[in-house]
């Protein structure tokens, strides 16, 4: 069986995940969907994550689960309502592929720590870094915590650069680090 985990359901992790489920990955390689976060949809969120009102004061978890369970009934998809650390981290099999979209610096440590096959995605400001390896250690020092910078834009550019990652990797078996200025796209 071919699981994915998507660690952080917010900005980056919920349209994501939606892509996942939109490109008709079961077909050909997901079988089972994993989404952890802790965190609770509020308004704030609404701007920037693929939330909507009623899914205000809902796990982000369980409100993203039944948004993907809309676009894809069949798929399984296992919710988990917990912060990641290296402590809980063993709970998901290290041969699953993950994506990290926290913003939690000691979440992404764990991540690259753990898992065989991993993409970090980290946004701050107009720069967005993809990370796939645990040597390159400075995406670790930006895209943490609440007091970074991240819009609708950037949020959506990072996981369409997460994606289309995954997507080479699953056609070349490889992966490699990105780190792009949206504004030099412009």
């Amino acid at each position: 069986m071919n699981k994915i985990c998507v660690f952080g359901c917010g900005g980056v992790g919920s349209r994501l995940a939606e892509f996942l489920v939109r490109d008709n990955l079961r077909e050909r390689f997901m079988d089972m969907l994993y989404l952890i976060d802790f965190d609770v949809v509020e308004a704030k969120n609404l701007q920037r994550q693929l939330y909507f009102q009623q899914d205000i004061n809902f796990k982000k978890a369980e409100a993203l689960k039944a948004r993907l369970q809309n676009i894809d009934g069949d798929l399984i998809i296992m919710i988990h309502d917990l912060k990641l650390s290296k402590s809980n981290i063993g709970l998901f099999d290290k041969k699953m592929f993950c994506f990290c979209c926290t913003d939690d610096i000691e979440g992404k440590r764990a991540i690259s720590e753990h898992f065989e096959k991993y993409i970090i995605a980290s946004v701050d400001r107009d720069v967005v870094e993809i990370t796939t390896n645990p040597e390159y250690l400075k995406v670790w020092s930006f895209g943490t915590g609440y007091e970074v910078y991240q819009d609708v834009v950037n949020n959506s550019m990072a996981a369409m650069l997460a994606f289309k990652m995954f997507k080479n990797y699953l056609s070349t078996g490889e992966l490699k680090n990105i780190k792009i200025n949206i504004n030099d796209l412009i």
